[in-house]
Parts: structure tokens; C-alpha cells; sequence
């Protein structure tokens, strides 16, 4: 009779408690953090290398791409409560979702390529931080965003830094 309540008592936890098997499929099933190489090859194999270009009204202009690169990705970080978020490009209809930053605002831009596709070549994922924040990025490269900024008469690198799309956050202030 105690092997029998035992079963009944291991079948309804396990029934009751969250469970990957049970989960939907994609990266949720994988339970541990992936390294970042693995998740830069990860992004690699399965996430499309392109976007198209957009110009927000304010003058921000930037490559959309595809979301999954926040949501899919983000959980395999493995950072979750140690302060990092998700990247937080999702809050409104405006925001711009997964991106690549191409000129800001403050440069004055308004490229002719509005609305072309642009492709990239993921690199690595990297931390980075500054003043106020920690961020994790999925640096890429580009020619092609290289040679559109030399075309508007600007460096080829967006103030020096690689191309990236920001996965995670972390204020640090």
C-alpha cells in the first residue's frame, strides 16, 4: 500500500511541477545555459542574417530584424536573476524590437536605402557596459552597413563599436 501512495504521490508532482518534457518545444527545452559561442552558433545556424532597413520619424535609422533574436535567445543566457532583463526594445508599437543600430538621430541622416534588406554575419556574443548599464550583445558584421555609412560620409563603425543586437540588460547604477 506505500508503494502505491508513493506513485500516486511522484505522478502528481510531477504532473503538478513545471517540466521542459511538458513544455512547448524550442529553446525552452534546453535546461541549462548554453556557452556563448554555442549561442552564437545557435543564432548562426537558425536565425535568418538580414534585415531591412527603417528610419524612425526622430531620425534613428537601424536594421529590423527578426525578434527571435531576443526571445530565443535570451533564456539560453542563463542570467535570469542576476539582474540582467530582456533587452527592452518591446515596450510600445514604436519600439523597435531586435535591431541593429545604424545612425543615430544626431548624425542626420536620411539614406535613399530606407527599406532595402541589409545582411549581416554573426561574430560572437559579447558584454559590454558603460556607465550605467551592462549589455549582452550579439555582435555582427556587415560591409554593407559599413559601406552605407561611408556613403553618408561617416566612419564605417557606428562611434567605433561592432554592429550588435542587444539581447540583455543590466543596470548597474
Amino acid at each position: 500500500m506505500k508503494v502505491f501512495f508513493r506513485c500516486v504521490l511522484l505522478a502528481l508532482v510531477l504532473l503538478l511541477s513545471p517540466s521542459p518534457v511538458l513544455s512547448a518545444p524550442g529553446p525552452a527545452l534546453i535546461e541549462k545555459s548554453l556557452s556563448f559561442e554555442e549561442i552564437a552558433q545557435l543564432a548562426r545556424e537558425t536565425l535568418p542574417q538580414e534585415g531591412v532597413l527603417i528610419r524612425k520619424s526622430d531620425g534613428y535609422v537601424y536594421v529590423k530584424v527578426d525578434d527571435r533574436y531576443i526571445h530565443d535567445l535570451f533564456p539560453l543566457l542563463g542570467v535570469e536573476g542576476s539582474g540582467f532583463v530582456k533587452a527592452p526594445y518591446f515596450r510600445s508599437r514604436q519600439a523597435p524590437g531586435a535591431h541593429i543600430s545604424v545612425f543615430y538621430k544626431d548624425e542626420h541622416v536620411d539614406p535613399d536605402e530606407i527599406g532595402k534588406v541589409f545582411h549581416f554575419t554573426v561574430k560572437n556574443v559579447a558584454i559590454v557596459e558603460n556607465r550605467q548599464a551592462r549589455y549582452i550583445v550579439l555582435q555582427v558584421e556587415s560591409k554593407e552597413l559599413e559601406n552605407l555609412r561611408i556613403r553618408y560620409g561617416l566612419r564605417p563603425l557606428l562611434h567605433g563599436h561592432a554592429y550588435h543586437i542587444t539581447i540583455a540588460k543590466q543596470n548597474i547604477r
